[in-house]
């Protein structure tokens, strides 16, 4: 029987969590099992059923799903809403379909065991029926997050394991909307609620869920000035809250054309909205107006290459749209030189016509 202590509090979504206190780890930490539901009675109740069923965690060598649960709990603190609940849904999705390395103790986790997974992950449904209940096709990068999951969790536990064969990660291409483009959706959303996000987020560039969490007192009027310092995201109860940013680079100041931040001021807020029913109104808008499909992130695409166009540093840009490294700066260069290539050739068959 697991050993119980008393750790429980409500969280930000209204829901209680109650701590399950259930053994101690290799680093001498204590470790606990949580359990969430709309009162505490009901999440104690959760933890006295679960207790009656499991034997006490072997701390010195828990199973795989023993140990990524108490690195999610150990974390959640720290972490994004979003974070964590995609570590837990990536935890659910293991056990589902991988029980027996869920299962397996940590003693005994071996490279092989490793790549069986990312193997699986990476074939097709066709290819071998072993794993017929995955879906026919994973992304690269769904695979490669997987990993970096499962790798974690083993790391934390101290085991080490040899190098892991990774399917190769496709670089997807930009989506960039032309100028007209904006210039159109612009006219045709004036005065309505997609307005103001639109503008921030092409401007800015700014996303969708720091819009969100954009509000009045965060917008210096006099002189264009826009704090971003917090972003909707949704947690592990798919309940959306504010939470800060994920790195230091996501605080960032932006100055806007006065146009934009008068029509703010003018309205009086920026959007009463989740970010994805902001999506919802952007694309309805696209379709209904007859425009080819974008989403409304690739607004920071055009955003970024606008200014990489006008000569404007990459650094600033950096800075401006809240990325913390180059490798999206280089993407969008690339994407401009592709553009140029186009339009020259199209000049030069234009010119070719003459002679």
């Amino acid at each position: 029987m697991s050993k119980k202590k008393k750790s429980s509090g409500q969280l930000p979504s209204g829901k209680y969590r109650y701590r399950l206190y259930i053994g101690t780890g290799t680093d001498g930490k204590k470790l606990y099992k949580s359990f969430t539901a709309p009162t505490l009675r009901k999440a104690q109740q959760a933890a006295d059923e679960w207790a009656a069923t499991h034997k006490t965690m072997d701390p010195n060598n828990p199973t795989f799903s023993e140990a990524a649960s108490s690195y999610i709990d150990a974390r959640e603190p720290v972490l994004s809403p979003s974070t964590t609940a995609e570590y837990r849904r990536q935890l659910h999705y293991l056990e589902e379909h991988f029980p027996m390395f869920c299962r397996m103790r940590m003693s005994a986790v071996t490279t092989n065991d490793v790549q069986s997974i990312v193997s699986a992950l990476t074939a097709k449904q066709k290819e071998n029926p072993a794993v017929s209940t995955l879906p026919k096709r994973i992304t690269p990068k769904t695979v490669i997050n997987y990993y970096g999951f499962v790798s974690t969790v083993l790391k934390s536990q101290g085991v080490q394991i040899g190098t892991i064969k990774l399917p190769q990660r496709r670089q997807t291409p930009l989506n960039i909307p032309e100028n007209e483009i904006i210039t159109q959706l612009l006219a045709i959303i004036q005065d309505t609620e997609l307005e103001i996000p639109v503008l921030l987020a092409a401007f800015g560039p700014m996303r969708r869920g720091e819009i969100c969490a954009l509000r009045m007192e965060d917008i210096d009027f006099e002189t264009g000035t826009v704090h971003v310092h917090r972003s909707m995201v949704l947690d592990s109860d798919k309940q959306w809250r504010e939470k800060g940013p994920k790195s230091t680079a996501g605080e960032r100041f932006i100055i806007y054309p006065k146009y934009v931040t008068d029509k703010i001021k003018e309205r009086g807020y920026v959007a009463k909205c989740t970010p994805n029913t902001m999506t919802r109104r952007f694309i309805r808008t696209l379709s209904r107006h007859g425009f080819e499909h974008f989403r409304f992130h690739d607004l920071r695409h055009f955003a970024a290459s606008f200014q990489i166009a006008l000569g404007i540093p990459p650094e600033y840009i950096m800075e401006r749209g809240g990325w913390n490294n180059g490798a999206t700066m280089r993407r969008y260069i690339h994407a401009l030189d592709e553009q140029k290539k186009e339009m020259s050739d199209k000049a030069n068959q234009a010119f070719s016509s003459l002679l």
